[in-house]
């Protein structure tokens, strides 16, 4: 399922979300989603964790347009159990399990691959400001590659962010997702410093978005949708946990008022 909130907010100003829409139990492990702010549409990366090993490029990105109607599960073809995405230009990066696929979402044609080697499981990935791109390795001893001029490297690599999951470039610093404590944390890009902002307990931190007041939406893959404010402390947004839905990476759109 993939569903569309609406963000409003109360009478103390604190921030709801009421249901626009949601599809079809359409897709295989929806993992990822990003907008496309000029196609007014969005696309979904599906993990489909029953892909064989031995036969990796056979999975989707789907596209679904703004009002959830129209829906193409298999909108790009060929992609190896891809999990986070960016969009940048007309260029879609994706991350697979042996690195980075660059689609071109013109022609919904794989243009490059930017291999990463490890062993270990690729997940989420971010872009700053000077272009650099970073993506987490989700394992024991939490990896962060950086890729430059298409080619990838390890940046920082440690138990203090052991199981990171969740990264979004914001400013100077990188925002993570990190299950070896249950943190929310920040590294500043240029001196590697990690302090920790919010504490979410045991499970999967795992999308991260920064609203326009400053306040990060993080997703806790067992079913939490949280409000983050560096000044208050953490607002339960939604929970889904006794319907058993899981809230994996998400969206949010500022100029739709939507996640």
């Amino acid at each position: 399922l993939i569903f569309s909130l609406f963000v409003g907010s109360n009478s103390y100003g604190q921030e709801n979300l009421h249901i626009l829409w949601q599809t079809d139990s359409l897709f295989k492990h929806p993992e990822s989603i990003v907008y496309n702010a000029k196609k007014s549409c969005f696309y979904v990366s599906n993990l489909d964790k029953n892909t064989p090993s031995e036969n990796l490029y056979t999975d989707a990105i789907s596209k679904v347009c703004r009002n959830g109607r129209k829906v193409k599960v298999e909108w790009i073809k060929g992609i190896s159990s891809p999990t986070g995405m960016i969009l940048q230009n007309n260029t879609l990066f994706v991350v697979e399990r042996n690195g980075v696929a660059l689609v071109d979402i013109k022609s919904r044609k794989v243009i490059k691959r930017i291999p990463i080697e490890t062993k270990g499981f690729l997940n989420d990935i971010t872009i700053d400001s000077k272009n650099r791109i970073f993506v987490t390795e989700t394992e024991t001893i939490g990896v962060i590659y950086i890729i430059e001029n298409d080619t990838s490297q390890v940046w920082y690599k440690g138990q203090d962010i052991g199981k990171i999951n969740g990264i979004l470039a914001d400013v100077n610093d990188l925002i993570l997702g990190v299950n070896f404590d249950g943190y929310l944390k920040k590294i500043n890009i240029s001196t590697k410093e990690i302090s920790n902002l919010e504490f979410l307990g045991e499970g999967n931190i795992d999308g991260i978005q920064k609203t326009l007041s400053g306040k990060y939406l993080v997703s806790h893959f067992l079913g939490n949708l949280y409000d983050i404010s560096p000044t208050k402390d953490k607002i339960e947004l939604m929970n889904t946990r006794n319907r058993n839905l899981f809230i994996a990476d998400f969206v949010y759109v500022p100029e739709l008022k939507q996640i």
